[in-house]
């Protein structure tokens, strides 16, 4: 996979992923976000990846990629990191456990936050931070998928 950038956009593969700020970016990278899981979930019709760490599928439903698209669409960066799902969602490590926070996280009865570490972002970025739900009868949803900035790293 090659990166390359210009002074306004990101290019990885044939996708077009704007740097900027306003409104028209953001919805630019909600679309590249549609796009990516579109073709992951062409290319996994049961769309779920099995994740070694929690020895467990973890399930990409609709709520996945509206929760992800609003949140990684504020972030070119996080755009980014959404083009390694399929990675991301087999090979984080869970590092903490949580309660929903918000209406939204409601239906789960626990939130994991994972990180995977990885060089294919290289000099964006070096970890994608994984939330996922655990529903009450234990199903692991995605709940969203952003990068984690090199300031923002845990050492």
């Amino acid at each position: 996979m090659k990166v390359t950038e210009d002074i306004d956009n990101i290019y990885i593969e044939e996708y077009i992923i704007p740097k900027g700020m306003g409104k028209e970016d953001l919805k630019a990278r909600e679309n590249v976000i549609w796009t990516m899981y579109s073709r992951w979930a062409a290319e996994n019709p049961e769309k779920k990846c099995y994740n070694h760490n929690l020895q467990s599928d973890i399930f990409v439903v609709f709520k996945s990629i509206t929760e992800t698209a609003e949140k990684a669409a504020r972030n070119y960066k996080s755009t980014m990191a959404f083009h390694a799902l399929d990675l991301a969602l087999k090979h984080a490590r869970k590092i903490s456990q949580d309660i929903p926070h918000s209406k939204r996280q409601a239906e789960f009865a626990k939130i994991l936050v994972m990180e995977m570490s990885t060089n294919l972002f290289e000099p964006y970025f070096g970890k994608i931070k994984v939330t996922v739900g655990v529903k009450r009868n234990d199903k692991k949803h995605l709940y969203c998928i952003t990068a984690i900035e090199h300031a923002n790293e845990r050492k």
